[in-house]
């Protein structure tokens, strides 16, 4: 009942195994389904009934704009607890938006109610087949988790750190059905140096060529026999300079990402790598200039062939290398914005914005249980401001104060909210776990189903404590506290005392031993005292007020701790209120313990 956000809805379904509708049950909706069409859209084919052409109509969105009643239809449907359970109204209204637009394109006025059925099954069953699972995060703010805990588990929710393993985790498994950057940088890198090397052993073979027409002419006119071997070993040392790159040269076989930019490698393989690593010895040996100029010129038109193949797949990768670029920074962006965080994640198997929807309401009230939870950490104090991203004001304010000629003037600035947040550390798990905040999380939680009337109470002094907490006024966090000793022990007969009723009942349920409860009566009433004085306006704060408000918070706490241990144990046979109040009445004040 947290005054300032939205009543949680409880999910009937939200396991990601929920089986779908029945074959029966799919045929009764779409049927209900086709009545709220027929009824909707009938107006509309009415009205353009005299000057009915499908031709009307230029896009899509301009069916829409002459069928405004969908927005009708999207209500209605949203109303259907099947529906509204798992999509919210953006998704009905973009399926049924679809559904309007094939009904009109595929039918007439006189017709349209007998095409109807058609397409609202279509609908259906794509709305029934829906099977996706969302993960959601939810960013609190306020608190931390310390070096000894990654993840905390309470209910439905898991309490995670957003550091940089989970963010590149998250970025990775999002981007798992998308082409892998990484990959395609790579291939496009390979791509650009594979164009360099060609470019270069084209330079080579092309000098070389020009030189064994040097080497030609000379030897044509050389006489002597040792310079005609002078000049084959010259030769030969030219060709092993020209060729050493080619020999060295790494394989050039890779494959590219998808289809469109698959070319013939088989064909560059074949006629490229392997000839030169074979015919290059043959080169180093030949003796016929001819014959080499002839491989040569072979082998220069094979690497302007291969450069031009290279060539045609470079601008579709590159494409697709600017296009992957964009969508990584898109998805980037919102992922990034939750790094340093600690968030509150949720999985529902429903459509993404209701999935949202859901683990917002989730994560208010788990904020409500955490505020309990830190408070019972540290309940001489009150407990650190946490909440949802953007519900805690941080920030600074500075404040002037200017004597009324201007001579003067004094500014001040000082912190407004906390900037230290909280650290939940492993020895407050041990704390959390006497004080049953992970047995109430798991009650809080939308998947726990339909609640006792005790648990709902339970659930109501939660709200209420978190509220305390959210009080900028002590006055208002005592009042808000009190209000939980009202929910749980508020006598049912109207005659009785409250002050005594609630100091004896609060007594009876935390203390043990007749020493003890008699101390708590008498501090509850004192407190109760002081609840009437703020509300009829005659406090006076003092150290008397503020020993009161420890006392009042220690004793909620207790008292939530206890009636919580008793459902737990089954100890109140019917899980209602009046069960607790039978207990109360039934235990002497010199009686044991009510969990004994």
């Amino acid at each position: 009942m947290s005054w300032h956000r939205p009543t949680k809805e409880r999910m009937v379904n939200n396991s990601p195994k929920t089986k779908g509708l029945s074959d029966r049950s799919r045929e009764q909706i779409a049927g209900k389904i086709s009545e709220v069409f027929v009824e909707n859209l009938k107006p509309g084919f009415d009205r353009l009934n005299e000057n009915w052409s499908t031709t009307l109509f230029d896009t899509d969105d301009s069916i829409l704009a002459a069928f405004p009643e969908q927005q009708q239809i999207v209500e209605q449907i949203s109303e259907m607890s099947w529906a509204r359970q798992k999509f919210s109204q953006e998704y009905i209204g973009r399926t049924t938006g679809s559904t309007v637009i094939n009904i009109v394109k595929n039918s007439e006025p006189a017709t349209f109610e007998a095409t109807v059925p058609k397409y609202t099954r279509q609908m259906v069953a794509a709305l029934a087949a829906f099977n996706k699972e969302y993960v959601v995060y939810v960013p609190l703010e306020g608190l931390t988790l310390g070096d000894d805990l990654e993840s905390l588990r309470f209910g439905d929710a898991n309490l995670v750190k957003m550091d940089e393993a989970r963010i590149a985790d998250l970025i990775k498994s999002s981007m798992k059905d998308e082409l892998d950057g990484d990959k395609l940088e790579q291939e496009l890198n390979e791509v650009h140096e594979l164009l360099r090397d060609l470019d270069e052993l084209l330079g080579l073979l092309q000098k070389t060529l020009r030189e064994t027409t040097e080497f030609q002419t000379r030897f044509e006119k050389q006489e002597d026999a040792n310079e005609e071997e002078q000049l084959k070993d010259e030769r030969k040392t030219v060709y092993r300079k020209t060729f050493y790159k080619l020999l060295q040269r790494r394989s050039v076989e890779f494959e590219f990402v998808g289809a469109k930019l698959r070319w013939d490698k088989l064909e560059f393989h074949d006629h490229f790598r392997p000839r030169f690593y074979f015919d290059v010895f043959e080169l180093l040996h030949e003796t016929d200039l001819e014959k080499l100029r002839a491989e040569l010129s072979d082998y220069i038109d094979e690497l302007e062939y291969s450069k031009r193949k290279l060539r045609s797949s470079k601008a579709p990768l590159e494409a697709l290398v600017s296009e992957n670029r964009l969508a990584t920074a898109r998805l980037r962006e919102p992922i990034d914005s939750l790094k340093g965080e600690v968030c509150a994640r949720y999985s529902y198997a429903v459509e993404a914005r209701k999935a949202i929807q859901y683990a917002e309401q989730s994560a208010a009230s788990l904020t409500d249980l955490l505020r309990y939870g830190l408070a019972v950490v540290q309940a001489k104090h009150r407990g650190p401001r946490i909440g949802l991203q953007g519900e805690i004001a941080r920030g600074h304010r500075t404040m002037l104060a200017i004597t009324s000629d201007g001579s003067e003037i004094e500014a001040v600035k000082s912190a407004a909210g906390p900037f230290q947040p909280f650290e939940i550390a492993k020895e407050h798990v041990t704390i959390f776990q006497e004080a049953l905040i992970f047995e109430i999380a798991r009650l809080l939680s939308p998947s726990y189903g339909s609640l006792t009337e005790i648990e709902a109470l339970i659930e109501r002094c939660i709200s209420w404590f978190s509220l305390s907490q959210m009080q900028a006024d002590p006055s208002g966090e005592f009042l808000s506290l009190v209000i939980i000793l009202e929910v749980l022990l508020t006598p049912s007969d109207r005659g009785a005392p409250i002050s005594s009723t609630i100091a004896d009942g609060a007594a009876i349920l935390i203390a043990d031993s007749e020493g003890d409860r008699k101390e708590i009566r008498r501090i509850a009433k004192e407190i109760y005292d002081t609840r009437s004085d703020i509300v009829h306006g005659s406090l006076t704060y003092s150290a008397d007020f503020d020993a009161h408000l420890v006392q009042l918070r220690n004793i909620v706490i207790k008292l939530i701790t206890v009636v919580m241990e008793l459902n737990i144990r089954g100890k109140l046979k019917n899980n209602a209120k009046s069960d607790l109040t039978e207990l109360i009445n039934s235990t002497k004040f010199q009686g044991p313990s009510v969990l004994t």
